[in-house]
């Protein structure tokens, strides 16, 4: 067995891969934890208004996320051990030609949220920085990291969906808007790219990669979640808190 011990992996300390997802996921539940996210959205997805504002902002971080698979498979060569997860991932947000597709269920989210044409949607700040800092790391890390910070992402998928869509149920969202969420509460899109994250886990340059990988992932979520947070809270300023709030 091998294992990251060593200061360049502090923190992200495991013995195999399913033992680093273990840590990425800790990382995230932390943050989650720290940030408040379930108890602020839940005070603020309790009115129309912030229910929109919620719908609205959050599809800019995660409706363009395609993009971001292409720019590093435009990288990645001949070797299907590393495009091959990426493609698997598209194949997936396309609904596995059997479903409908992941972008088309968080239209109907838009549509249960009274938000009626995305194509009108104005993409807020945060947002914006978001999405430039991911287009950055997967054009200008090192290629194995950036197809590292894809695999990663996907790893949360299931802390994330599973708070959001609890809040967004308690809210009154109705079963349409609610399967877009449900997908990825049950998402195991981080399997897509075992094959070529096993074979980064075999050496330590690629374990380096990983755990970067991790870093930087972990410090965009903080300013994702903390930049939607104060989004909404400026928006939605003036509503009344529910009762039960703190």
């Amino acid at each position: 067995m091998v294992r990251c011990s060593s200061m360049p992996f502090s923190g992200y300390e495991a013995t195999d891969l399913s033992g680093f997802a273990e840590r990425v996921l800790g990382k995230e539940s932390t943050l989650l934890a720290e940030l408040r996210v379930r108890q602020r959205l839940g005070e603020q997805l309790n009115y129309p208004r912030s229910r929109r504002a919620f719908a609205s902002s959050f599809y800019f971080v995660r409706y363009g996320f395609y993009r971001h698979n292409f720019i590093v498979g435009a990288r990645s060569g001949p070797d299907e051990t590393f495009w091959a997860g990426l493609v698997q991932n598209l194949v997936e947000e396309l609904g596995g030609f059997v479903s409908p597709t992941h972008n088309a269920l968080y239209r109907h989210f838009l549509e249960e949220a009274g938000v009626k044409c995305d194509a009108r949607l104005r993409q807020p700040v945060f947002a914006a920085r978001f999405n430039r800092r991911w287009e950055n790391y997967c054009r200008k890390a090192p290629f194995v990291q950036a197809l590292a910070g894809i695999a990663v992402y996907e790893i949360l998928d299931q802390p994330d969906y599973a708070l959001l869509l609890e809040v967004v149920k308690k809210a009154g969202v109705g079963p349409k808007g609610l399967q877009f969420f449900e997908v990825h509460a049950h998402a195991r899109h981080f399997e897509l790219f075992e094959g070529s994250m096993q074979q980064l886990w075999k050496h330590r340059q690629g374990r380096r990669a990983l755990v970067g990988a991790a870093r930087f992932v972990n410090d965009t979520q903080r300013m994702m979640w903390t930049g939607l947070l104060s989004h909404l809270e400026r928006t939605c300023k003036g509503l009344p808190r529910t009762p039960n709030s703190p």
